[in-house]
């Protein structure tokens, strides 16, 4: 199953610290503050953990499950923006 990952954090030091567990756990960047990849269930609950341990109130961050069928149905709309921090981007 797909997990994606969107954030508002203002505070910048959380906010380095949330991309870089999401890159840990093999998330792309696909926006400035969302994350996406293909990881298990058990690593999807690791990270929620590890999300919530350093978010620390300052923000929210929404996780979602999205099955293959529904993550096949997406539709990207304008063009998409490759961030010079990452080696690989999910289209």
């Amino acid at each position: 199953m797909f997990t994606l990952v969107i954030y508002d954090i203002s505070d910048d030091r959380i906010r380095k610290r949330i991309s870089d567990i999401c890159k840990r756990f093999g998330l792309n960047r696909i926006q400035k503050s969302a994350f996406l990849g293909n990881i298990t269930s058990s690593r999807r609950k690791e990270l929620v953990r590890k999300l919530k341990r350093n978010l620390r109130g300052e923000g929210n961050i929404q996780v979602f499950v999205i099955c293959k069928p529904g993550f096949s149905m997406r539709e990207i709309i304008g063009e998409v923006e490759v961030f010079e921090d990452e080696d690989t981007i999910v289209i």
